[in-house]
């Protein structure tokens, strides 16, 4: 879908973690998603002060644990 077409089911602001995680699951549903955000990518760092023992539980909830494979902790 492009921009232009301008039909979304939702419209998210923000693509930092609580915003790319919901256009994730919206999108896994069939949500038409539009993400915006105004920073440029990729950022220096990563957003949020840590990701702690909650943060892990709810990443592996929804299927995105993976990602922290072989980080350091």
């Amino acid at each position: 879908m492009r921009l232009e077409d301008g039909i979304w089911d939702a419209v998210l602001i923000g693509a930092g973690p609580a915003g790319g995680v919901s256009a994730a699951l919206l999108a896994e549903r069939g949500w038409r998603v539009l993400l915006l955000e105004r920073a440029h990518w990729p950022r220096e760092k990563v957003c949020g002060g840590c990701v702690n023992a909650a943060a892990l539980r709810m990443l592996g909830d929804i299927g995105m644990d993976s990602v922290f494979v072989g980080a350091a902790s």
